[in-house]
């Protein structure tokens, strides 16, 4: 075989490749699209389409690269490395701030000294941050809140309940990245105080909550970790705080 017949042979086995690989990261992009309404629950909806769209210019890109091997001409040689280079910078640029989003909030502990409550799942009716502490001493905690100052005011971590991007923000939709945030740094020492369920309500409805909300204990309480709901009786009507009150134990608000 002469060397034109084996160049030939190199470009066809080079096409193949390149369409082989064409239509896996086609497939890829098919089902990482379908996922998209998952994905959306633990990053900002505006990061997700800053990633779809870098992964997209890649795939023009990858395309053009196929179409360059069938087609040669000057633009082709250069425009398939200039799409795959601005895709891979976007797709880099919305990675960090993936990752800035789903970040996760470390509980600490913040006033020292024997504990009283014992790990579990507690509610109690609107009271502050400074009649709870008293009877978490020594846990570590970490508060999700509607409004952190109380919070910011007695040194507890905080995940925020906004639509207001920021590091510890989490949008009031974003229950499956919520999850994950809370989850993610806790062990057997750990509180979590969920303190802002009506606005979560307001923005998903009872049951979805009603599921986080089981989820979250489930979670917590494998881990020999407790939480402590704050709930105000009058947002909500008699079926609701019976399943709440079925799940959640009367929080003892003096110390024994």
């Amino acid at each position: 075989m002469g060397a034109r017949e084996l160049a030939g042979e190199f470009q066809t086995i080079k096409l193949l490749a390149e369409i082989i690989a064409f239509a896996t990261l086609t497939s890829a992009f098919v089902v990482a699209y379908s996922l998209r309404d998952v994905l959306a629950g633990y990053v900002d909806k505006r990061t997700l389409r800053g990633v779809f769209l870098g992964v997209f210019i890649f795939w023009l890109g990858y395309l053009e690269n196929v179409f360059n091997e069938l087609y040669k001409t000057e633009l082709t040689k250069v425009l398939d490395d200039v799409l795959v280079a601005i895709g891979m910078t976007i797709i880099v640029i919305t990675g960090f701030q993936m990752k800035r989003e789903i970040r996760a909030v470390k509980p600490k502990v913040v006033t020292k000294g024997p504990t009283f409550l014992e790990p579990g799942a507690y509610i109690t009716y609107n009271v502050s941050p400074s009649v709870i502490l008293p009877l978490l001493q020594g846990r570590q905690l970490l508060a999700i809140t509607r409004h952190p100052q109380p919070y910011e005011e007695h040194g507890i971590p905080y995940i925020w309940i906004s639509n207001v991007p920021s590091e510890n923000t989490v949008r009031p939709t974003g229950l499956a990245q919520l999850l994950h945030k809370v989850l993610s740094n806790v062990d057997d020492n750990t509180f979590i105080i969920v303190d802002g369920l009506e606005y979560l309500i307001l923005n998903n409805g009872f049951e979805p909550v009603m599921k986080f909300l089981m989820n979250l204990k489930d979670n917590l309480l494998t881990r020999n970790a407790g939480m402590v709901v704050i709930v105000d009786p009058k947002t909500l009507d008699g079926r609701q705080m019976n399943m709440l009150m079925r799940e959640f134990e009367r929080l003892p608000l003096q110390k024994p």
